[in-house]
């Protein structure tokens, strides 16, 4: 503000509206005269353009005698609290708020024939503030209450969904951030990409920034859910210890609360929160989901620690599915845990060594096979649907090639035979029980051999089936 020299007289002002409008040379002291161009302006348009050379007690004389000055927009569509917050002028932008300037008006398309120069179209003052990098006396002049009142527009956007406080999040200044969230800025308002102030803050790792929203955290439970979700999401394993030790399970926490708090915990593999919510209670199914998530990360110590404690019976079907992640994943660890703590019924074993089979894996296959009461019967069991030789070569080691299972090995055969699988076919012949296979049982595959060539429309994969059981038969 300029108060040295003449004394500037706005337009619209009392001393201004007897003032000689003709233009003279003043001397010191004098009431400098308008200009013709601001003569020839409507009187709210030329108290915008003047408000800058303007003092405070000036400013505050025009708006006693012109009240409804303080909403007049000029020609480029902003008011005096937007030029005032544009140019960082703190105790203008309190006068200006004191006589009913609101801080969410927004700057309005410029008149016609007028470039939009300065960009701001659409922004309330607070965002135009903060976009030019405001520095904390201004951010509190906007923000802070006024008569009791506390300043509306603290969480509007811009035409990207950013509010302030997710603007200056974005520029890492903790200052500001640290204004805002004591002014009342809602850090969870997502913008356009989804994204709230906290989990930006964590993505862009800003430890002062973090720190800034931690301290509103500590009365807002809402606030410490999705720091602990966003620690988690982006895998800062170390931040969500930190952030989990600030803020464990609350006793006024829900059952889904809890629930949710196990699953954030187990996707992240820390164990001590969850002990610590297990030890508050969940619920069987988000147990048995987040036992199926460990499974799927191939967490043992964290299966051991979901199992910990846990009577609820496990389904059939989920005991599979379980299994087969065990198996899949190929380690024997894991698969000892599932053992230990699930009584999986024999059509639920079979089923899961057949899993092992489609794979090959010997070891998780010896595992499961191990709980059979008739190991060598389960394997012969299994031969019918043996998904290629090295399944079948598991499977007769086991003992399913015995004399004793002659009739599996025979069924297997004739399936072979038709299907043409000579590789298979050949393993089968040559163990224990296929050389203890009778004339008539040899003919027999032969002819479903000799049938499915004869319908097939590949005739020549037989030649070898056909060749094997002509050797065998002698």
């Amino acid at each position: 503000m300029n108060n040295a020299g003449n004394a500037f007289v706005l337009p619209g002002t009392a001393q201004s509206a007897g003032t000689d409008r003709t233009p003279h040379t003043t001397s010191p002291g004098a009431v400098a005269p308008q200009s013709a161009s601001l003569q020839r302006m409507e009187p709210s348009r030329a108290w915008l353009e003047t408000l800058a050379e303007a003092s405070i007690d000036e400013v505050s004389a025009a708006l006693v005698v012109n009240p409804h000055f303080i909403h007049a927009t000029g020609p480029d569509g902003r008011a005096a609290i937007h030029i005032a917050a544009e140019r960082g002028a703190p105790a203008l932008i309190r006068l200006l708020r004191a006589h009913g300037a609101v801080v969410t008006q927004r700057i309005a398309p410029p008149a016609p024939n007028i470039p939009a120069t300065h960009g701001g179209v659409g922004r309330n003052a607070l965002t135009l503030a903060v976009e030019k990098g405001c520095d904390e006396h201004v951010l509190r002049a906007l923000v802070e209450p006024l008569e009791g009142r506390p300043a509306a527009g603290i969480d509007e956007s811009d035409g990207l969904g950013r509010s302030p406080l997710t603007l200056s999040v974005e520029s890492r200044d903790t200052q500001r951030v640290a204004c805002l969230v004591a002014a009342g800025a809602n850090p969870l308002v997502a913008d356009a990409r989804s994204l709230t102030p906290v989990r930006l803050a964590i993505r862009l790792r800003d430890a002062g920034v973090v720190d800034a929203l931690r301290v509103l955290a500590v009365n807002h439970r809402k606030v410490q859910l999705e720091l602990l979700r966003a620690a988690a999401n982006e895998g800062q394993a170390a931040l969500f210890l930190s952030l989990w030790t600030s803020f464990p399970p609350a006793a006024k926490d829900s059952r889904k609360v809890n629930d949710w708090l196990l699953q954030v915990a187990v996707s992240i593999n820390c164990e001590g929160p969850v002990q610590d919510v297990l030890a508050k209670g969940v619920g069987a199914q988000a147990r048995l989901s987040m036992i199926g998530l460990a499974a799927d990360r191939g967490s043992t110590g964290m299966l051991r620690l979901l199992f910990t404690g846990n009577d609820a019976p496990i389904p059939p079907a989920a005991q599979l599915r379980l299994i087969g992640i065990a198996i899949r994943k190929g380690g024997r660890e894991m698969v000892e845990v599932f053992l230990e703590h699930m009584a999986l019924a024999p059509s639920t074993l079979r089923s899961a060594l057949s899993e092992a089979l489609q794979w090959a894996l010997e070891e998780p296959f010896d595992q499961l096979l191990a709980r059979a009461e008739d190991p060598a019967g389960e394997c012969a069991a299994l031969l019918l649907d043996a998904p290629g030789v090295p399944a079948v070569r598991l499977l007769l080691q086991r003992g399913a090639g015995r004399a004793c299972y002659e009739a599996r090995l025979f069924d297997a055969a004739i399936a072979m035979a038709r299907r043409g699988d000579a590789g298979v076919l050949k393993e089968l012949l040559d163990s224990e029980s296929g050389q203890a296979l009778g004339a008539a049982q040899l003919g027999a595959i032969d002819a479903a051999a000799q049938q499915a060539a004869a319908l097939s429309v590949e005739p020549r994969e037989f030649r070898a089936v056909l060749a094997l059981i002509a050797n065998a038969r002698g």
